[in-house]
């Protein structure tokens, strides 16, 4: 211990060389770190933003595929005596179909893997921790 320190002239209590160089390193070693997070969490961030758009996209394209599904079926509906003899109306239901079973598949799985985040915290971990550095509440 420093008698520098002991008197109060000093506010280092270890005056050597080495500790100097060990305390210069580990405020290097945080600084990096938190620089480190900060982008980690940036692009978090981000890829949290483009997940928020593909999920509002695909939700509104299942319902807007639901509600081709539900026009065609009020077509085929108000003209049943004709619809079977117009050419391609098979086909046309078909891929009608196909549309609204592949969106909602793809709105199962977004709403997954949201939840999957969610569990994990990860959208919660983005939003609190984006402007709080860990270097300041340790050191």
């Amino acid at each position: 211990m420093s008698i520098d320190y002991i008197y109060g002239e000093s506010d280092d209590w270890e005056l050597s060389a080495r500790a100097l160089q060990e305390r210069d390193m580990a405020k290097w070693m945080m600084e990096a770190w938190e620089a480190g997070r900060q982008r980690d969490l940036e692009v978090l961030r981000k890829l949290k933003l483009r997940m928020d758009a593909i999920s509002e996209t695909v939700t509104g394209l299942f319902s807007a595929s639901q509600d081709v599904q539900d026009a065609l079926r009020r077509f085929v509906e108000l003209n049943s005596e004709t619809f079977d003899e117009m050419r391609g109306g098979n086909r046309l239901l078909v891929a009608v179909d196909k549309l609204f079973n592949l969106t909602g598949t793809c709105q199962r799985k977004v709403t997954r893997f949201s939840r999957q985040c969610e569990v994990s915290g990860i959208g919660a971990v983005i939003v609190s921790q984006i402007d709080k550095p860990v270097q300041k509440r340790l050191l």
